[in-house]
């Protein structure tokens, strides 16, 4: 705080993303008989991942939504398809 406006220092857009707490959802369309599976090694992990009916919904910061999707590549998990949601604020950070 300076002259009663927020400052913040940053040398990358994610950077600033990720002090104000924003977050992406990661939506990953996995085969069904797989995703239980993709499911609890990415919790696992530490991801916060929903079974959405059709695949797995997981919440990443801007700089890390492609570890995810390494995940399950390494782990022999078919990802047929993925798609980013805007992003949003984490209310926790």
């Amino acid at each position: 705080l300076e002259d009663g406006q927020l400052k913040l220092a940053c040398d990358r857009p994610t950077e600033l993303a990720e002090q104000l707490g924003m977050q992406l959802g990661l939506k990953l369309t996995i085969p069904e008989a797989m995703r239980e599976g993709a499911l609890r090694l990415l919790q696992a992990q530490g991801f916060v991942a929903t079974n959405n009916g059709s695949g797995l919904h997981v919440t990443v910061s801007h700089s890390a939504k492609t570890i995810p999707i390494r995940t399950l590549l390494a782990a022999d998990i078919e990802i047929n398809d993925f798609e980013l949601d805007n992003g949003f604020f984490d209310e926790n950070a």
